[in-house]
């Protein structure tokens, strides 16, 4: 996936925003994404009145799932410790199996915690945000020199190892997220995590059925659901590091603390 010109956070930092043109503003210039706020603004203002919500959005988070191939929309705001669903958007083709990317090639749909690091607005795939595949976790689980990249979240409905969408979906994913880029500025990111399925009692016990065996995948599994089940618990996806043998460690919030005095 290439286009003539690719936004990131930090391009805009280092050059754009000398000129103080800011990425949101250099987006807009783009006939595509004038076309998604024209079309999606007024549903997006609905969705997030009626979730008691402020607009534009202040804080999203994305959560993937692939086996149900669903990606959903969660957003809260300063009035809001907890995140609230908003909206399940579908995922309109699928590629690879469970199990995380690890290499090139493999045309898996990675799993993990991650961010958007990229906004393409003349993407071939009509608009794009990308997935910062490979993280530190990947890097170091995976391929060390064919990790593979370019993950995106896209339109077009094509897919090998991305999330593709209808054009009408991301466009309103694509104009939900580049407004809450902008109110957080260039230090911050919208956060997309990728899980392998709901990963609740019944459906982890599946996956325990189907790859019990594989030890590599169990433990890696195991130590995602650890961020998923605190979010379950709490509706706020906790803060994580990943440390020397990529293994995600999540930080329990305060709110447990809280609750128990």
């Amino acid at each position: 996936m290439r286009a003539l010109i690719l936004f990131t956070i930090l391009s805009i930092a280092n050059g754009l925003q000398a000129q103080e043109v800011s990425l949101f503003d250099s987006l807009l210039q783009y006939s595509r994404v004038q076309t998604a706020k024209v079309e999606t603004d007024d549903k997006l203002r609905e969705l997030f009145k009626t979730n008691q919500l402020s607009y534009p959005p202040r804080d999203i988070y994305w959560r993937c799932f692939k086996n149900e191939g669903e990606v959903e929309l969660w957003a809260r705001d300063s009035s809001h410790l907890e995140y609230n669903k908003l909206k399940t958007y579908k995922v309109c083709k699928q590629s690879g199996t469970h199990g995380p990317k690890r290499k090139m090639g493999d045309n898996q749909v990675p799993e993990g915690i991650y961010h958007i690091d990229l906004y393409n607005p003349s993407s071939s795939y009509f608009l794009s945000f990308r997935i910062n595949y490979p993280n530190k976790s990947d890097s170091i689980l995976g391929d060390r020199y064919t990790p593979g990249g370019d993950i995106y979240v896209h339109g077009r409905c094509v897919t090998i190892g991305c999330l593709p969408m209808e054009n009408n979906q991301i466009k309103e994913m694509f104009w939900a997220s580049i407004q809450c880029q902008n109110i957080l500025g260039d230090s911050l990111f919208v956060p997309i995590d990728v899980f392998p399925l709901r990963m609740d009692k019944k459906n982890f016990s599946i996956l325990k059925l189907e790859f019990g065996y594989n030890k590599t995948k169990m433990n890696f599994w195991n130590n995602l659901k650890d961020g998923y089940d605190y979010f379950e618990l709490n509706k706020v996806r906790p803060e994580f590091f990943i440390n020397k043998e990529g293994k995600y460690v999540f930080f329990k919030q305060f709110i447990q603390e809280e609750s128990s005095n």
